[in-house]
């Protein structure tokens, strides 16, 4: 919502500072919607009694802060920092998570992914493609 009504409440309120631009705010939805994903399925594999929370939290704390620290010069501007680099540790931490709860739950599984993340995923997406298209 920020991302849609922010620059026109700056230009309302006649702010000299900028909003942050689109891709900043899709980046970090990207980043965001990664992490909920992968929390998704670590809950519920915990609900078998197989709690695997601090080793999936230790492999993308050890990713985000290392490409947190070597991302000095490789981004524009230091604001991608962070949501990049939540990508780069949610790259081990998704899979990890998914490829966990895959294992523990029956084939049916695919349903349980079709109604609940496909729908989140599409809305993120059209959300981005607004984003990133419309002029602001």
């Amino acid at each position: 919502t920020a991302s849609f009504v922010g620059p026109a409440l700056c230009t309302v309120l006649d702010r000299e500072s900028t909003f942050p631009e689109p891709t900043l705010w899709v980046t970090l939805a990207v980043a965001f919607l990664m992490e909920r994903y992968g929390a998704m399925h670590l809950q519920l594999l915990s609900t078998t009694n197989r709690v695997i929370w601090h080793t999936a939290s230790a492999g993308y704390s050890a990713i985000f802060l290392t490409s947190l620290v070597t991302m000095n010069e490789l981004l524009p501007t230091g604001a991608y920092q962070i949501p990049v680099s939540m990508i780069l540790g949610n790259c081990f931490y998704v899979p990890f998570s998914v490829w966990n709860s895959f294992r523990s739950f029956p084939p049916r599984f695919l349903e349980f992914e079709g109604r609940v993340s496909l729908p989140a995923f599409f809305a993120m997406f059209v959300v981005c493609v607004f984003l990133i298209i419309l002029p602001w």
